[in-house]
């Protein structure tokens, strides 16, 4: 995994405003006025509003995009079992992948109540206002890894091996699709930092049953 947690900037601006002398004859609204908004804190009129995000944030998601940088092509011998032989085999297509979240806001995967001490149904944020999460979503659960001794998200990728259409961008048919992989759990931690001009630590740490994340 590789993600880094983006520095967060809060800028306020203010700005004159022009209010009627009381007992003026023209008191009717000046253009773009300071009149109170139903559904904003402040009226765009004045200045960039803090919009009603404050007060019924909608829904955000981080993007969560692939990154894989070594592909080998391999055809390991295997053993026929009639000549007891050793032939090639099938090919194989080897890879890293590293799961980079290029979004504003994190993956936030959090356990409401552990359920056993080998799996859980955890919950993603998916409304944030200000890293304060606002809303949670049901979105699977964490599962202990035996072979990694931690404990993963299920099934958080699947993989697909493609044929290339004429224009060549990939077939995504059902005649286009060669080969599919089972869907693979990962531990989600912050591991790599993308942009090192933006030195932030890490918030996500360790592959707990409690809670694991990427930030942006």
């Amino acid at each position: 995994m590789k993600a880094h947690r983006a520095a967060l900037a809060l800028a306020v601006v203010t700005a004159s405003l022009g209010l009627s002398a009381p007992g003026a004859a023209d008191d009717t609204p000046v253009e773009d006025s300071c009149t109170l908004h139903p559904t904003h804190v402040v009226n765009p009129g004045c200045v960039p509003a803090v919009t009603s995000e404050l007060q019924q944030p909608g829904r955000s998601y981080p993007d969560i995009s692939p990154d894989v940088q070594d592909v080998l092509l391999q055809r390991p011998f295997v053993q026929d079992p009639e000549t007891q032989m050793f032939v090639p085999g099938r090919m194989h297509i080897w890879f890293d992948t590293w799961a980079q979240n290029l979004g504003t806001v994190p993956v936030q995967l959090t356990v409401e109540e552990i359920q056993s001490t080998s799996s859980s149904t955890v919950t993603q944020c998916v409304a944030w206002t200000l890293r304060v999460c606002r809303e949670r979503a049901e979105v699977g659960g964490f599962s202990w890894h035996e072979e990694h001794r931690h404990f993963h998200y299920d099934d958080f990728a699947a993989y697909q091996l493609r044929r290339l259409a004429a224009d060549g961008r990939p077939d995504y048919s059902d005649a286009g699709l060669i080969a599919i992989s089972d869907k693979v759990s990962y531990c989600m931690v912050d591991s790599f930092l993308l942009d090192p001009t933006k030195p932030s630590p890490p918030t996500y740490v360790g592959c707990s049953n409690v809670q694991q994340g990427i930030s942006p």
